[in-house]
């Protein structure tokens, strides 16, 4: 797959929200995520399973997963009461992820995985993981 197709397809795709998980492939693919009613992309990533990938974010466990950690730190440690519990900051990560956060995704076979990503992170710009 190019990469101007890819765009094209990201841009084109609805924005799926956590109650629509079932639609997500078991196959390899590239994502990206973006706040709900907002037009720049937050991250782009990329999976040789993406069901389990995306999951992961909406789950807010910032110990195994970089987006949740990115979303931590930029939404929610700056407004966050002091003396929480390391469950507790992951019950509200992952309470924002799904809320404001939505996700594109499209299928791609794993050899094209990274320099798809990277080709989608330098264009799209995210703000969580710029290229």
């Amino acid at each position: 797959m190019r990469l101007t197709e890819l765009l094209a397809a990201m841009r084109s795709l609805s924005l799926a929200a956590p109650s629509e998980l079932g639609l997500l492939p078991s196959s390899s693919g590239v994502y990206t995520a973006w706040l709900e009613g907002e037009e720049c992309c937050l991250y782009v990533g990329q999976s040789s399973n993406l069901v389990k990938r995306i999951r992961s974010h909406f789950s807010g466990q910032r110990g195994g997963d970089q987006f949740c950690l990115y979303v931590y730190d930029r939404y929610i440690h700056p407004i966050r009461s002091d003396n929480l519990t390391t469950g507790e900051v992951n019950r509200l990560t992952a309470e924002w992820i799904r809320q404001w956060v939505r996700f594109r995704w499209v299928a791609v076979p794993s050899p094209e995985l990274a320099a798809l990503e990277m080709g989608l992170r330098r264009a799209l710009r995210p703000i969580l993981n710029p290229a």
